[in-house]
């Protein structure tokens, strides 16, 4: 029998999923944080009943129906405010300008919850033996939906705090939860940001796991009178090579570099 001793969350991954299917939508929205500091789940229960059938001086028959689990409320914390996984929750929309993350709007009361979107969520613990890491419990919440984090902001560092429902995925025949042993933990992807230093076009950030290309390679900016002469990492001096660089295990911000 195991006994497993488990402390902590090493990650949590959210997946959108296609509503249809109730299945990780392709190419949709896919986020690992490691910056996580706690995750509550608290059951959600149909409560069963209890018919007592008695007399004056005793019980004659009990009838009684279980309490049934459909699903979880969750509390999940973060160590730090990522306005992505913000939008994908509550629905609001990430606004850029000039290839960087520029705010955050929340939803429209005209928009509704049209805008929020289903997820999985995946959270990593480890399971020690002694002080060393074996594996790790995977704790999987099928289908889950969410709301906005409040704000509390003071002489303390802000941690927004997220209420999720996670329940069955019926269409995808899983249930509320799942639990598994891996052996090891989903790529971090980093996220690279573009600045377009004064140039026009587009370049959209992107999400790229460490050691990897980054793709796609933007369009190339313009700038009036000058000549694009490709992008450097902010606060370094190389040219990027998209073919051969590997991108580093943080986020990173690529200048256009005109001349």
């Amino acid at each position: 029998m195991s006994k497993d001793i488990l402390y902590g969350i090493k990650l949590v991954q959210i997946e959108e999923l296609d509503p249809l299917t109730q299945l990780p939508k392709v190419g949709g929205a896919n986020f690992v944080v490691d910056t996580a500091e706690t995750a509550e789940l608290e059951a959600v229960t149909s409560e069963g009943t209890e018919d007592v059938k008695r007399n004056d001086t005793r019980i004659l028959a009990i009838v009684r129906t279980p309490d049934l689990l459909y699903g979880y409320d969750l509390t999940f914390k973060d160590n730090t405010f990522d306005p992505e996984i913000m939008a994908l929750i509550e629905g609001g929309t990430v606004r850029q300008r000039g290839g960087t993350i520029a705010g955050y709007d929340t939803p429209m009361l005209a928009q509704g919850a049209s805008n929020m979107k289903p997820f999985r969520m995946n959270i990593y613990v480890p399971n020690y033996v002694g002080d060393s890491i074996v594996n790790y419990v995977k704790i999987t919440l099928n289908n889950c939906t969410g709301k906005a984090p409040g704000l509390s902001i003071g002489k303390e560092f802000y941690a927004p705090e997220f209420n999720i429902k996670a329940r069955e995925a019926t269409k995808a025949g899983l249930p509320v939860k799942s639990m598994d042993y891996v052996a090891q933990l989903p790529a971090v992807l980093r996220r690279v940001t573009f600045d377009l230093n004064g140039g026009t076009g587009t370049a959209d950030a992107v999400r790229v796991e460490a050691g990897k290309k980054i793709t796609p390679k933007p369009a190339d900016p313009t700038l009036t009178g000058k000549t694009f002469k490709g992008w450097k990492v902010e606060g370094e001096s190389t040219i990027w090579d998209f073919d051969n660089h590997m991108m580093p295990d943080r986020d990173i911000k690529l200048v256009a570099q005109f001349a």
